[in-house]
């Protein structure tokens, strides 16, 4: 229940969890540090996504909408909403214990809601003040410089460029491309179940 993401900074990370939950209808609360993040996910996103910060209600964002991006205050109105069909994505998790000595309330709270959901993953590419204890399952992504990939530009239905990774030697079950501006990833979904 309880996943852990770790993978270098701008490597994709949100990107990815964000274009895997779309694609395969997930209803997902991804939370973000801060009001200007959410802003600027839900700007690059349009509505595909609802947000939440503010006055903005997450409640009301969730009726409209199966991903919501919200700050992490935000959970405390969740306290009363059914989430058993929601996964949760804390994005930048290692932020919840840098900064828990102003926001230990809004971090406290947001642990008691996160047991009702139905999956929790967090992502993060600092995972030194995380207790890895706590999640059933870790993934750590790599970066190495000698990897070789086969790389291929193809057009879309709607006619724009992809680019498609494909790693010729992997010693994992599940490959997981990431990349700032695109993903193409057929078992991101797996993180979901």
């Amino acid at each position: 229940k309880n996943e852990l993401i770790v993978a270098p900074t701008g490597s994709g990370k949100t990107f990815t969890l964000l274009t895997a939950a779309i694609k395969n209808n997930v209803k997902m609360v991804f939370t973000v540090p801060n009001k200007a993040v959410v802003q600027q996910l839900k700007e690059q996103w349009g509505d595909k996504v609802g947000a939440s910060y503010g006055n903005i209600q997450i409640k009301k964002q969730l009726e409209k909408h199966k991903v919501v991006i919200s700050t992490i205050n935000k959970l405390s109105h969740l306290k009363d909403f059914d989430l058993s069909d929601y996964v949760l994505v804390c994005d930048e998790k290692h932020t919840h214990i840098t900064t828990v000595d102003f926001r230990a309330d809004v971090i406290y709270t947001a642990g008691k809601v996160k047991e009702k959901f139905k999956k929790n993953i967090d992502i993060t590419a600092t995972p030194e003040p995380l207790n890895l204890l706590e999640y059933d399952n870790v993934k750590k992504f790599i970066k190495k410089d000698d990897i070789k990939y086969n790389i291929k530009i193809t057009q879309t239905q709607q006619r724009k460029s992809v680019l498609i990774e494909k790693i010729k030697k992997c010693d994992s079950d599940y490959i997981v491309v990431l990349n700032n501006d695109i993903a193409f990833n057929d078992v991101c979904c797996t993180f979901f179940k």
